[in-house]
């Protein structure tokens, strides 16, 4: 496992969603981009020998290094917050101690960083907001602000084109990182989509197999029609299969009652809907089918019916 891939696992667990894990490493990620950045800081310091500001620099990275300890106690949110807000409070008084060295560009990316970890859109907007603020009221400082160490030109010069790359050189990251991350769980989704279309397609031949067979179960409708010339059968199943169903029988040998043919029609529903209803409508058929040939008398079918 690379360093990398530690980092932005801090703390994950394998029951944890894929967005909740997508936005942790995110975090993860950003906060070790800030520690690293700071590090770098500081050994642009020592080469500019600029000794008054580097207390407060190590201070800064120290302070953002406990990122680690949030991240691995599951506490990401502290985690995100603590080294957004100690980065904010570092690169405001780097740019007014360093005026010319375009620190506050830096804030560039720091504004943008809530976008891609925060639900809340609200909460994004307003860090985004406050990192405007806080770049317009650092660049009028620089005006009116006496730094405590007079940085030579030469390193002013070096320290705007470090900052202003690191600023593309972390925009970059950041976009890269996110980009990496949406493409990685957009091939699980993909994948997943596959899984399920498949599920879905066998589950779906399964269940027209099975109306098959409970179409094969219900009467003819020629048979229907040939005493009933006039008759039609509605018969539209909520799903696939249904829950209900027709029944049709004549007897055999004929029964005659007042000069007429005897013949049983009944209309079913039975409990439940697709599948299960399904189920029990093929064995209302057959156990319907079973008391009219044990007997005529619709008194009795029924108690064949109950008795089941």
């Amino acid at each position: 496992m690379s360093f990398l891939t530690y980092i932005s696992n801090l703390g994950l667990k394998a029951t944890d969603s894929p967005d909740f894990s997508r936005r942790v490493r995110l975090i993860n990620q950003m906060s070790l981009l800030g520690t690293v950045m700071c590090f770098l800081f500081i050994f642009g310091l020592l080469i500019g020998q600029n000794y008054y500001y580097l207390p407060f620099q190590c201070s800064t990275t120290a302070l953002v290094s406990l990122f680690y300890f949030f991240s691995k106690n599951r506490r990401y949110t502290l985690s995100m917050y603590w080294v957004n807000f100690t980065l904010l409070l570092d690169v405001f008084y780097a740019s007014i101690e360093l005026p010319g060295s375009g620190s506050e560009y830096l804030l560039i990316p720091l504004g943008f960083v809530f976008f891609l970890v925060l639900k809340n859109k609200k909460i994004a907007i307003a860090y985004c907001t406050m990192t405007f603020v806080v770049c317009c009221v650092s660049h009028f400082l620089q005006k009116s602000y006496v730094p405590h160490f007079i940085t030579p030109d030469f390193v002013i010069q070096i320290s705007y084109v470090v900052v202003l790359s690191s600023v593309f050189t972390s925009s970059a990251i950041i976009i890269i990182r996110f980009r990496s991350n949406n493409s990685q769980y957009e091939r699980i989704i993909h994948k997943q989509r596959l899984i399920v279309e498949t599920k879905n397609k066998d589950i779906t031949d399964s269940i027209n197999y099975a109306k098959r067979i409970q179409q094969a179960k219900l009467p003819k409708k020629e048979e229907i029609n040939s005493l009933f010339p006039q008759s039609f059968v509605l018969y539209k199943p909520k799903d696939i299969v249904s829950g209900d169903f027709y029944f049709f029988h004549k007897t055999s040998p004929y029964i005659e009652m007042d000069g007429e043919q005897l013949v049983f029609i009944a209309c079913a529903d039975c409990t439940g809907h697709g599948v299960p209803g399904a189920f029990v409508s093929i064995i209302g058929s057959e156990r319907l089918k079973h008391a009219v040939l044990q007997s005529s008398n619709r008194s009795k079918i029924l108690q064949l019916l109950n008795k089941g």
